[in-house]
């Protein structure tokens, strides 16, 4: 077990160095050979978690192994379906003939794109307080995921499996000792170790696959921001809306009322930006990816 938990870490700290550099790269401009890689890297610890998981099902814990493939799948289309806010209460609204989205009536203060639906919807509150151009860009924005709304879902769904499945099979175990057990000594001495493998196993394999969820999202939001600023020619709108929102919910939650619509923003120029250090990934990347695992197997 020591032997398998070590190729764990090792593998772990292999992928976070890679996707480190692969990221470092494409902040300074070079996209083609970090987008492949990182491609790459997404299905080696999807294809481990695949066969670490049929091997516990199937040999360890002796479940038919069709169970592995019945649960991943029902779970994967339980992402697909619930990913995304719902929106009982909608209206179509646009912004000239390229920005037409559905309104969501009494929604969240977001907006986000529906790969079912195909469409972008927009939180009624959050127009509230953005200007057109700002609209505009975050527009854009969730018009730029739609590129990528597919490896969104399929990761989000596999992100979904993994934590279900590990929990699933935990409590399936819980209440099999538990019932099959007739004195206490015995659960003590049977369950408990299993429990623990089960959540030392679960957390490793969460922290293999949360550095490449994390690095893809980061990807997302910087294709979807840059293909905003593409369609707009400026990255003030986008970078104005952003702090909006951020300013928005900060104040709402200390009860301070702003005319949001007039308040503009003035971003730094791009020299005034300290540029990111291969370490400074490396430490930010091993920071997220640690808590992102501890929350999956807690």
């Amino acid at each position: 077990m020591i032997e398998l938990l070590i190729r764990f870490l090792l593998s772990y700290l292999v992928i976070l160095v890679i996707l480190s550099h692969f990221h470092y790269k494409y902040l300074r401009g070079e996209k083609q050979i970090p987008i492949l890689g990182s491609f790459v890297l997404a299905v080696i610890p999807l294809l481990l978690i695949h066969v670490v998981l049929s091997w516990l099902f199937f040999q360890v814990w002796g479940f038919p192994l069709i169970m592995f493939y019945l649960l991943f799948v029902i779970f994967l289309i339980v992402a697909v379906f619930g990913e995304r806010p719902r929106c009982t209460n909608v209206r179509t609204r646009s912004l000239g003939d390229d920005v037409k989205f559905e309104e969501c009536l009494d929604g969240p203060i977001n907006a986000w794109y529906d790969p079912l639906k195909k469409k972008i919807f927009v939180g009624d509150k959050l127009l509230r307080f953005l200007d057109e151009n700002e609209l505009k860009a975050v527009y854009y924005h969730e018009e730029g995921h739609s590129r990528y709304g597919f490896w969104r879902l399929i990761l989000s769904g596999s992100l979904l499996v993994v934590w279900v499945i590990l929990y699933l099979v935990g409590l399936t175990f819980f209440l099999f000792y538990l019932l099959g057990s007739t004195l206490l000594i015995h659960w003590f001495r049977d369950v408990l170790p299993l429990l623990l493998n089960l959540l030392l196993y679960s957390f490793f394999i969460a922290l293999i696959f949360s550095p490449v969820i994390i690095l893809w999202l980061w990807y997302g939001e910087h294709e979807a921001d840059i293909y905003s600023f593409k369609k707009l020619a400026t990255a003030e709108p986008i970078l104005s809306a952003l702090v909006k929102l951020y300013a928005y919910n900060m104040f709402q939650r200390k009860g301070i009322l702003q005319n949001w619509t007039e308040l503009k923003v003035q971003p730094k120029r791009t020299e005034s930006y300290p540029s990111p250090r291969k370490r400074d990934i490396f430490m930010l990347l091993l920071r997220e990816s640690i808590e992102t695992a501890l929350k999956i197997s807690n």
